[in-house]
């Protein structure tokens, strides 16, 4: 548990699992901030988050990244809400491809989100991460006339910009229809 002030307490030390995992859990471990709903959590509790997200790599002997996931992300709850819900989809993954990168193993692309996060019109934090994606690889042409930037908005320019990223990749057709798929994901991210 990690407090507004940012101090850490352990409900149990690293070398004891839970019963519920039944061994099964090797990819994360389970943090609590000590706020709730709509409160934001503070600089102080965040900067003890990620000390202890990364000083855990250590003491687990981890050589892979542990995962940065909310209950949403297993089970069908609001926790974690509001701001702390953002830092988890955004700064979290972030710090999961940085640790990933330091440590050498494991993936640093995030996993592909499925086609339904890249709809015209829909929000999702993937798209985001699609946008850093093109505005780093050169393919931010269109625009609505205040340059290119990234955001969780999936838009037309979004889709034409990715439409010009897979048709440099010499895809035609379906394959460079602006709407990316696996592949698309991968190479732009990588």
């Amino acid at each position: 548990m990690i407090t507004q002030a940012g101090e850490i307490f352990a409900a149990r030390a690293y070398e004891f699992k839970s019963g519920a995992t039944r061994n099964a859990n090797d990819f994360s471990i389970g943090v609590q901030i000590h706020i709730h709903g709509a409160t934001k959590p503070s600089a102080a509790a965040l900067a003890s988050l990620e000390w202890l997200y990364r000083n855990s790599h250590t003491a687990l002997g981890k050589k892979k990244a542990l995962k940065i996931t909310g209950h949403e992300d297993h089970t069908s709850t609001d926790c974690p809400g509001g701001p702390l819900h953002s830092w988890v989809d955004h700064r979290g993954q972030d710090l999961y491809r940085e640790v990933a990168a330091e440590l050498g193993g494991g993936s640093t692309i995030p996993a592909y989100p499925g086609a339904a996060a890249f709809k015209i019109g829909k929000k999702h934090a993937a798209v985001k991460t699609l946008d850093n994606g093109l505005i780093r690889k050169g393919y931010v042409k269109h625009h609505d006339g205040d340059g290119y930037q990234a955001g969780t908005l999936f838009t037309k320019y979004t889709r034409l910009n990715v439409q010009d990223f897979q048709k440099a990749q010499g895809w035609t057709g379906a394959d460079a229809d602006g709407y990316p798929g696996a592949e698309t994901w991968k190479r732009l991210l990588s």
